[in-house]
């Protein structure tokens, strides 16, 4: 069975061909500026869910179609307590404990559980014109869907007050200037960076690695500093072990070339350590 593939599913495209070890994940509701609906929901994580399958796929990238990355939830379609949205239970914190690094390529507006999906992945690329906002209070609503988590996270306890109690729209060279994302495009070149930043990973980095890098800065933070030291330290001295492969990244940094490193797998020796020593307590 090949992995690779593009899929098209009714809201959401995956595509692992065009970008050598990217999987590339677009939401597909353009006329309605990719606003979050039940299936949505479902095709999207569906969608990851492929994406870790897939062995050819090392960075996933997440984008929106059209010029909206995700305009917040669909209010004309989102049904209380649905059953379909009951069938995919999965929150953010799924994207957190992936093992795969999810970058978010912000195309444009993005808004309430859009921005909240956005705050989940690892790292954010952002047009340089778009418009931002959390929009809950203004809806009568909570800060949903661990935003009340991942916004403090990045931008502080003010700052995340200041954007959940107004409501208010903000640019996202703002939020660049706070913390929340990390870098801005210019208007039609946001996944053509992300793609190609992601792209440079791929050619340099193990996946490996990676994985546990992703689990040790989304763990660590939250533990003892003690512990973290101690689960560093360990980590450490498994990635230098039989059958990992520091061995051949010393060898291509002495030998001047990039790593020919292999792809994710979940049994590698490195990764059965991860889980001992670093268990995910998202």
């Amino acid at each position: 069975f090949c992995f690779t593939c593009f899929s098209v599913m009714s809201t959401v495209l995956f595509d692992s061909t065009t970008h050598p070890g990217i999987g590339l994940v677009t939401l597909n509701r353009p006329q309605r500026l990719n606003g979050w609906t039940n299936t949505l929901h479902s095709e999207l994580f569906a969608a990851l869910d492929q994406a870790v399958a897939d062995p050819q796929v090392r960075i996933i990238v997440v984008t929106g179609s059209g010029r909206a990355f995700c305009a917040g939830a669909d209010l004309n379609e989102i049904v209380d307590q649905s059953p379909e949205f009951a069938e995919e239970t999965r929150g953010m914190t799924f994207l957190m404990q992936l093992p795969k690094l999810v970058v978010c390529a912000i195309n444009g507006p993005v808004a309430g559980i859009g921005l909240a999906f956005a705050l989940a992945c690892d790292v954010r690329f952002a047009v340089r014109d778009a418009k931002v906002t959390t929009a809950f209070a203004k809806l009568g609503l909570v800060a949903e869907h661990t935003i009340s988590w991942t916004l403090p996270q990045l931008v502080g306890t003010g700052n995340a007050l200041k954007l959940l109690a107004s409501g208010e729209v903000v640019t996202s060279q703002e939020c660049y200037r706070m913390g929340m994302f990390q870098h801005l495009s210019e208007p039609g070149c946001v996944v053509d960076d992300a793609v190609a930043w992601a792209s440079k990973l791929c050619n340099t980095v193990s996946p490996d690695a990676l994985a546990v890098i992703k689990r040790q800065v989304w763990v660590h933070p939250h533990i003892p500093v003690q512990e973290a030291s101690k689960q560093c330290d360990t980590m450490m001295m498994a990635s230098l072990g039989p059958g990992t492969e520091s061995k051949e990244g010393f060898k291509a940094f002495f030998e001047k070339r990039n790593p020919r490193f292999s792809g994710y797998s979940s049994s590698s020796a490195l990764q059965q350590a991860l889980e001992k020593t670093v268990p995910s307590k998202l």
